[in-house]
C-alpha cells in the first residue's frame, strides 16, 4: 500500500495538469489513465524509453524523475507479489502521447 500512495502521491503533485480519468463503469480508459499503466508495464519489463516517455507526458520537468521514482517503487512492488502487467510496446505507448510530447495535447478543462 505505501507503493500505492506514494506513487499517487508523486501523481497528484507532479502532475502538468488534474488527471482525467473515466468512470469505473465506463469500461474504457482515457489517455492519461493508459499512461500511468504504461508507465509501470514499462518499469516492470525494463523498457526505459517508454518509462521516460510516459512520465514526460504526465510530469512537469524535473519532477519526472521524481514520478518514475515513485513509479517504480510501486512496479517493484507488484511484482514481487506476482502482480505483473503485460509488456505495452512502445509504438502503442508513443499513441498515447501529446504530438510534442513535452504536454498535453491541447488545453483541458477540469
Amino acid at each position: 500500500m505505501s507503493g500505492l500512495a506514494g506513487f499517487i502521491g508523486a501523481l497528484g503533485h507532479c502532475a502538468h495538469c488534474p488527471l482525467r480519468f473515466f468512470a469505473p463503469a465506463s469500461g474504457h480508459l482515457c489517455r492519461h489513465e493508459c499512461l500511468v499503466l504504461a508507465l509501470v508495464a514499462a518499469l516492470q519489463h525494463g523498457d526505459e524509453d517508454s518509462a521516460v516517455a510516459s512520465a514526460r507526458s504526465l510530469a512537469v520537468g524535473r519532477n519526472c524523475e521524481r514520478l518514475i521514482a515513485a513509479a517504480g517503487e510501486f512496479a517493484i512492488n507488484l511484482k514481487m507479489l506476482g502482480c505483473l502487467l503485460l509488456p505495452i510496446p512502445p509504438d502503442v505507448v508513443a499513441q498515447f502521447l501529446p504530438d510534442d510530447a513535452s504536454g498535453p495535447a491541447s488545453p483541458t478543462i477540469h
